[in-house]
């Protein structure tokens, strides 16, 4: 759980569930809105909220305060826009006495504090979004048993970007640094698990075909003497290569 100068191409399972390790404290993905190739890849020139699970099913019990980083940066120099950390409701349930979404930027030696919607384009740079929770009584604090999501990163990329890479990873954040859950019942501290390495995604744009006519091969003849009706049919495949995709048409010449 550092921050990794390297890119590793990572395919995900954006299912819910899908990503808990069993009976144990992880933190993972979720879901990233606008993926494309079955989670491998994102569709560039869009937005993506990336939603962020936990689970805390190793713990022996009580509740922890809690401080986990998460980073978005390129390998190959793809601007992901700004990038806004916010905590869902869930979180927000647990009677914090104090609860932190900081933003920070990598300046080349270390994080500095930065603010949110901070955009990341430059190679080797990342921006970091830190989610803690301070409580000072054991009824609060992330709760033994949890299995949910807690907290979404949202960033957005470009066209121009096709063939570069986001990647997303644990990282170290000021101003403690530590990736832990410090436990308030007394019970030793837990550091969350993440993937093995980096989830990293290549920005892919995704051909949007014009739509098809099935049946006007032979075009009809009319006598311009009636009133003549005709019933076009027509395909047009989805961003995901799906058919179907509900098509509207109109005349655009002739009475």
């Amino acid at each position: 759980m550092k921050r990794i100068s390297f890119f590793l191409t990572f395919a995900l399972v954006l299912m819910l569930g899908m990503t808990a390790f069993g009976q144990d404290c992880t933190v993972s993905i979720a879901s990233i809105t606008n993926d494309y190739g079955g989670g491998t890849q994102l569709n560039a020139g869009k937005t993506h909220v990336m939603t962020l699970h936990v689970t805390s099913l190793c713990s022996p019990g009580g509740t922890y305060n809690t401080a986990n980083g998460i980073t978005i940066y390129t390998p190959d120099g793809a601007d992901f826009g700004p990038v806004q950390g916010l905590t869902l409701p869930v979180w927000d349930s647990f009677g914090w006495a104090q609860k932190f979404t900081n933003h920070f930027e990598w300046n080349g030696t270390a994080y500095a504090p930065a603010a949110a919607g901070v955009a990341g384009p430059a190679v080797g740079e990342d921006i970091a979004v830190s989610f803690a929770g301070v409580s000072f009584s054991p009824a609060n604090g992330l709760p033994t048993g949890l299995d949910d999501d807690l907290w979404t990163m949202t960033f957005s990329t470009l066209k121009a970007d096709a063939g570069k890479h986001i990647c997303i990873d644990s990282t170290f954040t000021p101003p403690g640094g530590v990736w832990k859950w410090a436990s308030l019942a007394g019970n030793p501290d837990i550091y969350a698990n993440w993937y093995a390495a980096p989830v990293c995604l290549e920005l892919f744009d995704v051909p949007d075909p014009a739509p098809e006519f099935t049946n006007c091969t032979n075009p009809p003849a009319f006598s311009h003497c009636a009133t003549a009706t005709y019933d076009f049919n027509a395909t047009d495949e989805d961003a995901e290569g799906n058919p179907n995709t509900a098509l509207t048409f109109a005349l655009v010449s002739g009475p």
